[in-house]
């Protein structure tokens, strides 16, 4: 047998569940943990994460106590919509799952949600959901002092440019992109200036705002396609909310100079492999910062 931590967290502490050699996983939950107000935090890393999340709530069901759910990134978020009849709608599925199955959860956090789907099917289902009070972006732009007057602010497509409400921004530019449904590569990326209200300073950081990554291939040609408005800007920044362990197998962080990002989807130390990278800058936000801020 051996133990497995850092997926799930009561109240900031750490969780372990017991594998045994055919996979299967036992909880044995330390009740030190418990408080009056309890807060599972809970990282999906795979489909087992799952699993780990309806053993906890389990438990919680036994001991008969109440607990808030941060959900730091919500899987299979992405597939939120169906296009043909014979593929399975993934996020309806678990959030049908979760609220079937959860006991003795209060309220449910999201943090940062894909689309507003995410919380109209939890909502659906019967659970209390609503998102995360906080922005990496808003975090980011004030604590590095930037001027937004005098920087471009991208949208890789017109969902992050109301995601992120464009309209607070002076200088904004947003990307146009199709992409095939089937094997969600990109055909086509156009960027077009959208509003120019400020004034844009060749030494001010260009700023890319979105809230996931995989490889990153989508935010490389938004920065290709924003090269060809001929523009002027001082460093390249990009700043998601949730990073893949594949972004630093792409070519994202040899174009960009920084990337902010949380480990929302990175398990304990995970995101060290990304600070070999040649180029970008590596700032991340953690979760359990992010939690304990907006949760108190």
């Amino acid at each position: 047998m051996r133990g497995i931590q850092g997926v799930l967290k009561l109240n900031n502490n750490e969780v372990t569940f017991v594998t045994f050699p055919n996979n299967e996983r036992r909880l044995d939950l330390n009740e030190e943990y418990l408080k009056e107000n309890n807060i599972i935090t809970w990282k999906y890393e795979n489909d087992s994460s799952i699993f780990e999340l309806l053993l906890a709530d389990n438990v919680m069901t036994q001991l008969d106590y109440m607990y808030d759910l941060v959900i730091t990134y919500m899987p299979y978020s992405r597939m939120d919509r169906v296009e043909k009849t014979n593929t399975a709608f993934s996020l309806d599925a678990l959030t049908s799952l979760l609220a079937k199955q959860l006991q003795k959860v209060n309220k449910v956090y999201v943090f940062d949600p894909h689309s507003s789907v995410t919380l109209e099917k939890l909502n659906e289902y019967g659970l209390d959901a609503g998102e995360l009070d906080y922005s990496l972006a808003d975090d980011v732009i004030s604590t590095t002092n930037v001027d937004i007057n005098k920087s471009w602010i991208v949208f890789p497509d017109h969902g992050a440019s109301k995601r992120y409400d464009a309209s607070k921004y002076p200088n904004v530019i947003i990307c146009e992109k199709k992409r095939d449904f089937a094997t969600g590569r990109i055909i086509d990326l156009k960027a077009t200036i959208h509003t120019q209200n400020g004034s844009p300073n060749q030494d001010a950081p260009l700023i890319v705002i979105d809230d996931l990554s995989s490889y990153g291939g989508t935010f490389v040609r938004a920065l290709q396609a924003v090269d060809t408005l001929g523009i002027t800007y001082g460093e390249s920044w990009l700043i998601i909310s949730h990073a893949e362990e594949a972004v630093h197998k792409g070519d994202l962080l040899k174009t960009y100079d920084k990337l902010f990002t949380t480990d929302s989807l990175w398990i304990a130390t995970g995101m060290e492999p990304l600070k070999s990278e040649p180029r970008a800058q590596i700032n991340i936000k953690l979760i359990d910062d992010i939690v304990t801020s907006q949760l108190k």
